[in-house]
């Protein structure tokens, strides 16, 4: 019978996955038009990296701040549509 118990080290990566997982959602709610390092705002079509930098935090950050990634854990794009005047265009 396979035991289903998890060793030590499944455990304390598991619980960092779901820090970190906690840790972006939070970000994504405050505010993801903005690199999370620098704060200069997303551009149209810009790709953004979830990622764990130098630090050891996780951040949403654009190229600005890219040399400062130390695992990137999602890739995506700003999008905004045609005419769209948002908080960062005020």
């Amino acid at each position: 019978m396979k035991s289903t118990l998890l060793k030590s080290e499944q455990i304390a990566e598991l619980s960092q996955s779901n820090t970190l997982q906690g840790d972006l959602l939070r970000l994504i709610r405050e505010g993801s038009e903005r690199c999370t390092l620098c704060r200069k705002p997303f551009g149209h079509n810009a790709l953004t990296y979830a990622c764990v930098v130098d630090s050891g935090e996780i951040a949403i950050i654009g190229d600005c701040c890219a040399d400062r990634m130390k695992k990137v854990c999602g890739i995506g794009v700003t999008a905004r549509r045609a005419g769209y005047e948002g908080p960062l265009d005020a």
